[in-house]
């Protein structure tokens, strides 16, 4: 809309009732959405981007696509944006992905979501594990020298064996809980805390389950505490 126009338009604004308000406010609120979730994007992949296909970094700006600046690779002539090799890739609604990522930093059900956000429960499925697919990344490093204590259950084993990480264990049978500064409670105490959480979802599959601690991760101590933290690190742009 040309300038002229736009002033005429701004000038009819305080002319409307409160239900044409309502309603302007209504046609605009996908739009500040998409801005928003782009601003968002943009500012978390900033320029110069590597091409996802070959990992080129010479490429030229080639129009834009829902509102997000496209490349094209000069070597191998595909074109990306910053989404492009994405957990979020090829998703659509992007105007709606900063009020979903509200509804998870709340721990909504996949249907309540759907129900807020005005998408289908198998969307908001769909979108919970796209978005959870960058999240599980983000827990810390383990540092090479940390020691793992737990209880004397096999499983405990077979996991510090194959992260390669040191590893005791107390006899509860015998009463021994603490092993040094450790007190084997504190992991008991985030194992009740983490299945309380879980039990508002009624049943998670175990293939998700490496989603769900990534979530309850960024959850604990608010280590993501805005849809736009979230939305960051939905794309793999977050450090810890």
């Amino acid at each position: 809309m040309r300038s002229p126009g736009f002033v005429r338009l701004l000038r009819q604004v305080p002319m409307l009732n409160r239900q044409q308000r309502s309603q302007l406010l209504a046609a605009l609120r996908p739009a500040i959405g998409l801005d928003s979730v782009c601003e968002t994007i943009e500012h978390a992949r900033p320029a110069p981007l590597s091409c996802p296909g070959c990992g080129g970094s010479r490429h030229y700006r080639h129009g834009a696509s829902r509102g997000l600046q496209r490349y094209r690779c000069r070597a191998c002539n595909r074109t990306f944006n910053a989404l492009s090799g994405t957990p979020l890739a090829r998703l659509r609604f992007r105007e709606k992905w900063l009020d979903f990522s509200k509804e998870m930093l709340d721990s909504r059900s996949v249907r309540a979501a759907a129900k807020a956000v005005e998408i289908h429960r198998n969307t908001s499925f769909h979108w919970r594990h796209r978005f959870l697919g960058g999240v599980r990344h983000l827990r810390p490093v383990l540092d090479p020298n940390v020691l793992l204590v737990t209880g004397g259950h096999r499983a405990y084993q077979t996991f510090a064996r194959q992260a390669r990480i040191a590893h005791a264990f107390v006899n509860l049978r015998l009463g021994e809980r603490v092993r040094g500064a450790i007190h084997v409670q504190n992991v008991n105490a985030y194992h009740q805390r983490l299945r309380s959480w879980l039990a508002r979802f009624h049943g998670v599959a175990s293939r998700y389950l490496p989603n769900y601690l990534g979530w309850r991760w960024a959850l604990d101590g608010e280590r993501i505490a805005s849809p736009e933290r979230l939305l960051r690190a939905a794309v793999g742009i977050f450090h810890t």
